[in-house]
């Protein structure tokens, strides 16, 4: 739940999750707290349930590591901390060309002294003289004890890359090379990755592959341990030269039916002319049964292991992608469609269309 006064701001916690202190797994109640919104924030306030730990009960109070912000120590047993900006201190420019400011602020030991949730309800306000804007919002976060969380603080950055630039991925978790292996969502498989191993459990590994999708996430995983992050394209997927209009313009137009029929071996490929979605569904009458849908880059497997529950998968496809969809089970009950945002046909498989 949120509530909110005056104009619209968005407060995102990170991670969701965090090692209680004292269980040896890596991390240090480090949580991260980002403001977004048209005005930067001066002040946070963060009510604790429960409480933080005290200074002097075994485990450190709650201070802020990000440089220009300080703390006010709660008073004891007082669940309300309070971050503010160092006076003098100069505000963020703004994020990007519209305005749009996001503020960054990292705290470290926040826990409880125990495993089980910490109910975080987080106030910022932004603007002058606390003018502009107030904005509450709650949060959990999940102190695991030992054994439970191994991977934790997974992100990307830049988190709004430009296209085709690389990100770098950073995340707190074991410190060794073997084990970890990455997926992301704008194509290939699962593949194995060794990260540079920064100390105190910090992990980095730069992907080879730049981004271009305007969101591409990234899956990491450590044994059965898995964390997901995602970065946002500045001005992905669409180039757009001298463009005028002058009318009325239909961008999503009627899809296209391929596939919806129960037969043997079935299989398309098509090129398709302009950007656009592809949808498929998988279906069996008293098997399991299996199908993979290509997009371009992206490949995903389709599996239906009983009737009247259908897998479903939608993929986004820029123009000049090859369209593919191949299953080989008699048993399997087939619908593929194509969702055009713009005009032309879908032509022969490795044939441009114009």
């Amino acid at each position: 739940m949120t509530e909110t006064t005056g104009p619209p701001l968005h407060t995102v916690v990170h991670p969701a999750a965090l090692p209680a202190p004292g269980t040896g797994a890596p991390g240090d109640g480090r949580v991260r707290v980002t403001v977004h919104g048209p005005a930067a924030c001066h002040t946070l306030r963060l009510h604790l349930t429960p409480p933080a730990a005290e200074a002097g009960g075994g485990t450190p109070a709650p201070r802020v590591l990000t440089p220009g912000w300080h703390t006010t120590a709660p008073h004891p047993g007082e669940p309300v901390l309070e971050v503010r900006r160092d006076p003098g201190g100069a505000p963020p420019e703004p994020a990007d060309g519209s305005g749009a400011y996001r503020t960054e602020i990292v705290l470290t030991d926040v826990h409880s002294g125990t495993p089980g949730p910490l109910r975080m309800s987080v106030t910022a306000e932004t603007g002058p003289a606390h003018a502009l804007g107030i904005h509450t919002s709650h949060h959990t976060v999940q102190q695991l004890p030992d054994g439970v969380i191994r991977l934790s603080d997974f992100k990307a950055t830049p988190v709004n890359p430009k296209k085709n630039e690389t990100v770098t991925l950073t995340w707190t978790g074991p410190q060794t090379k073997a084990g970890y292996s990455l997926m992301r969502s704008d194509g290939g498989a699962s593949i194995a990755i060794e990260p540079v191993l920064k100390g105190n459990g910090k992990c980095e590994y730069t992907p080879t592959k730049t981004v271009t999708m305007a969101v591409t996430a990234f899956a990491l995983t450590y044994g059965d341990d898995r964390a997901l992050t995602w970065a946002t394209t500045q001005l992905g997927d669409i180039d757009a030269g001298s463009l005028s209009v002058k009318g009325t313009v239909r961008l999503l137009h009627a899809p296209v039916v391929l596939l919806d029929r129960a037969s043997g071996t079935q299989a398309i490929a098509k090129t398709t002319p302009t950007d656009g979605f592809v949808v498929a569904s998988l279906n069996t009458k008293d098997s399991t049964v299996n199908a993979t849908v290509r997009a371009g880059d992206l490949v995903r497997a389709l599996r239906c292991t009983k009737a009247g529950a259908p897998a479903h998968v939608q993929l986004p496809a820029p123009a000049g992608a090859r369209l593919e969809y191949t299953t080989d089970d008699s048993a399997a009950y087939s619908s593929l469609a194509w969702f055009p945002l713009g005009s032309g046909k879908l032509g022969p498989a490795g044939q441009d269309q114009p």
